[in-house]
C-alpha cells in the first residue's frame, strides 16, 4: 500500500509531483507546467490590462485550461495594490469573468485576497456551483466562518503559526474545509502540516489522510 502523499494545493515552484499544483500565471508566466495545476489572471496583473491587450488576455486563459489545469486561478481581488476605483472594479470585473469561466468548466477556483473581503464574499455566493479554495489565510476564526458559510475551503501557508488569530482560526475550521500549501515559501510543504499538528493536536498522519481525501474530493480524482 503507497503511504498517503502529502498534498500541496498552491505552490510557485515548478514542480511534476501529481500532488503539488502549481500556480500559472496568465500573462507573466511562460510555459505551462508539466504536472498539475491551476491557470488564472492574478488581480495584480489586471493593471496591465488595456483595450489593445484584453482578447489576447482572454484567449490565453483559455488556452491554459488544458486537461492539466484542475482549477481557475489564482483570482481574486487585492485592494492593498491600488486605491483606484477604477483598478478595483477591472479587478471585480476580471474576476466576475474567470468565476463564469469556472461555472462553465465545473472547476474550484483558488482565491487571492488581500483587503477585500467584503467585496469577495458577495461575489462567491453569486456563483453557488463554484467551489472556491481562499489561499494563504491568515485571517480570523470569524472571517473564516464568513468565508466557510460562502462555500469555501481554507488554505493555510507558512505564515499560520506567526499569527494567534489564524492559529484559532485553524483549530476552528472543519477538517474537511482545510488544504494546505507552500505558495512561494522555501520550507518544504511538511512543514506547514508539522505546524498544523503542532496547533490542532491532530497528528502528521491523520492531517496527511484527511487533506487527501479532501483534495480527491473537490478536484474529482481517483
Amino acid at each position: 500500500m503507497q503511504p498517503t502523499p502529502y498534498i500541496d494545493i498552491h505552490t510557485h515552484r515548478r514542480s511534476n509531483d501529481p500532488y503539488v499544483i502549481d500556480a500559472y500565471a496568465v500573462g507573466s508566466d511562460g510555459s505551462l507546467p508539466a504536472g498539475p495545476y491551476s491557470a488564472g489572471i492574478h488581480p495584480w496583473e489586471v493593471q496591465r490590462i488595456t483595450p489593445d491587450n484584453t482578447s489576447r488576455y482572454r484567449q490565453d486563459l483559455l488556452d491554459a485550461l488544458t486537461p492539466r489545469c484542475i482549477a481557475v486561478g489564482e483570482i481574486g481581488l487585492d485592494y492593498a495594490v491600488t486605491g483606484d476605483s477604477v483598478l478595483r472594479t477591472a479587478q471585480r470585473h476580471w474576476f466576475e469573468q474567470q468565476m463564469e469561466l469556472a461555472a462553465d468548466r465545473s472547476l474550484p477556483v483558488i482565491i487571492h485576497c488581500v483587503r477585500a473581503y467584503n467585496d469577495l464574499i458577495p461575489i462567491l455566493r453569486h456563483y453557488p456551483h463554484v467551489t472556491p479554495v481562499i489561499h494563504g489565510f491568515t485571517g480570523s476564526p470569524e472571517l473564516a466562518e464568513r468565508l466557510l458559510q460562502a462555500g469555501g475551503y481554507l488554505s493555510f501557508g507558512h505564515r499560520t503559526a506567526a499569527s494567534p488569530k489564524t492559529r484559532q482560526a485553524l483549530a476552528a475550521v472543519p477538517v474537511d474545509r482545510v488544504f494546505f500549501e507552500t505558495d512561494e515559501s522555501p520550507l518544504p510543504i511538511a512543514a506547514t502540516y508539522a505546524t498544523a499538528a503542532a496547533i490542532t493536536g491532530k497528528t502528521v498522519a491523520e492531517w496527511k489522510e484527511t487533506v487527501y481525501d479532501n483534495y480527491r474530493r473537490l478536484f474529482k480524482t481517483p
